[in-house]
């Protein structure tokens, strides 16, 4: 790991645009956008329907050259029965398009959604 990043409790999303820079420093501007791009998506679907977020998580290794986010958010205490909206569906084909890989794993109110970024080598 290179560079690392941490967010907890409530913060603005220019917090989360500042750490994704800061991570990310003297990588491509478009791996910075893409990134940015993907970890505001993940954000945003933490805190959907009732749940509250509780954090993100930057991680930045070089070999391979990547990313990995964390976003831990807290269940509502019961289920809201949110519609799958034409933004929910959308947020889910921008995490596909950008991630490389990800994932939510749960554990009792407690979800956690993960996802990996490749990045390309600087000049490429």
């Amino acid at each position: 790991m290179t560079a690392s990043a941490s967010l907890s409790g409530r913060f603005a999303s220019s917090a989360v645009r500042t750490a994704v820079r800061t991570v990310l420093a003297g990588a491509s501007p478009g791996d910075v956008r893409a990134a940015t791009k993907l970890v505001e998506e993940l954000v945003a679907d933490a805190r959907r329907g009732g749940a509250t977020l509780r954090s993100v998580e930057l991680a930045r290794a070089t070999s391979p050259p990547s990313l990995r986010v964390l976003v831990q958010r807290t269940e509502a205490g019961t289920a809201t029965g949110e519609p799958l909206t034409p933004e929910i569906t959308e947020g889910r084909f921008v995490v596909e398009e950008i991630a490389t890989a990800w994932g939510t794993q749960t554990h009792r109110d407690t979800t956690t959604t993960w996802a990996a970024l490749t990045l390309r080598r600087r000049g490429n």
